[in-house]
């Protein structure tokens, strides 16, 4: 294993910090690659060069100092990983004060090697994964889907069976979670992996892992087929899930769910519908936090319009309305609460003569009566997706 400099000298700075004693960290070939005394890195300690060849521990006293040069009382114990050395661990100091403080520092540098070790295998594992996932989305021929299967099956996956997409947005979780100092991003995304994959329902099988700053991507496997019965299963799975992450973490989950798709070349379709779903969530923000493709099948196609038909039909209503923020405001709410006049004057904390003067104004200024009228009722939905489509792109 080959020591990494920058690891070394964050471990010799804390244990200079916490124990007031200069260290030297040493390669396998005695070269000082961190220390206390910056000017002695990148040196050659012979002491060091000697304990590798003997394969033990050399401490320097007055007895003998006088027998290397440039060397400085103290100990000198080899450090191991995998039963094999990896490098020196070099303590300034007369031997018989500082045994105890040595042992202890070999054994400190031992254990945050291995978790050092073990973190970037960790992440190693994550690149491969995120990679791979990149690859499952992007298939396009006959030779992409052989390639990804092959890859898949080195990852220990079996992509023949059946997978729908799952998307987790954590961004509020994280936005609550960050401010804990003793928080940090790969922590939480790290802890909510393991979360996810602690449920009971979870498999060897699924593929989940994290794919941007604030969403997870989980390709779950389901026994079923047919989109009423996926949903039944993925219920169970994603309301553990959130129970779980819940338990450990404050904030609101936003979670996008596609639907089963036969052909492996197709799954990149469920991610697709499950990341509109998440957009569609933001959206609707706080009404709630699950959400089925299947369920809006309406406004998911409503998004495969090109926008360029949306522009060309709709544009001369949003600038009717696009200065009036309590027009767009209770349109929204309307079509939230199925055009349900009380239930929209609650949930804007107005008074429901107030909604009803703001819809008035709405029927005037687009010639339609959404109350009472089907058509123009789809008409205020087209308008308001199109309204929320423009700000979206603004945004990007």
């Amino acid at each position: 294993m080959i020591l990494n400099s920058e690891w070394a000298q964050r471990v010799v700075d804390s244990i200079v910090f916490n124990l007031g004693y200069n260290v030297n960290i040493m390669n396998d070939k005695g070269i000082i690659v961190a220390s206390g005394c910056q000017e002695r890195i990148g040196t050659f300690h012979t002491v060091a060069a000697e304990v590798i060849k003997e394969q033990k521990r050399i401490d320097i006293n007055v007895s003998n100092v006088y027998l290397y040069d440039g060397v400085k009382e103290g100990v000198n114990m080899p450090f191991y990983y995998n039963e094999a050395i990896v490098g020196v661990v070099g303590i300034t100091g007369v031997p018989d004060e500082i045994e105890k403080a040595a042992t202890m520092v070999k054994m400190v540098v031992e254990l945050m090697m291995e978790q050092e070790y073990l973190k970037e295998r960790m992440y190693s594992h994550q690149s491969q994964k995120n990679f791979f996932i990149n690859k499952l989305l992007s298939i396009e021929t006959k030779e992409d889907e052989w390639a990804v299967m092959s890859w898949g099956h080195q990852l220990g996956y079996d992509l023949k069976k059946p997978r729908v997409a799952c998307l987790f947005s954590i961004q509020y979780i994280l936005q609550k979670s960050l401010s804990h100092p003793l928080y940090t991003l790969e922590l939480v995304k790290s802890e909510m992996l393991e979360l996810i994959k602690s449920s009971p329902y979870h498999t060897k099988e699924d593929i989940s892992s994290y794919i941007d700053v604030d969403q997870i991507v989980i390709f779950k496997t389901t026994q079923e087929t047919n989109d009423t019965n996926i949903k039944e299963k993925l219920q169970e799975y994603i309301y553990s899930i959130r129970t779980a992450i819940k338990q450990d973490f404050a904030g609101e989950l936003i979670i996008g769910v596609g639907t089963y798709y036969e052909s492996l070349k197709d799954l990149k379709e469920s991610f697709l519908e499950a990341k509109f779903m998440i957009e569609y969530g933001e959206m609707m923000k706080g009404q709630k936090e699950i959400f089925f493709v299947q369920d809006y099948i309406g406004e998911y196609l409503l998004s495969q319009i090109p926008i360029f038909h949306f522009s060309h039909h709709l544009e001369g209503y949003i600038r009717q309305i696009e200065n009036k923020p309590e027009l767009i405001e209770t349109m929204e709410s309307l079509i939230k609460n199925n055009m349900n006049i009380l239930c929209t004057a609650q949930d804007l904390f107005i008074h429901r003569n107030t909604v009803l003067f703001r819809l008035n104004k709405i029927k005037e200024l687009f010639n339609i009566d959404p109350l009472y009228q089907d058509s123009d009722r789809m008409l205020l939905r087209l308008i308001y997706f199109y309204w929320k489509q423009k700000q979206k792109n603004e945004n990007l």
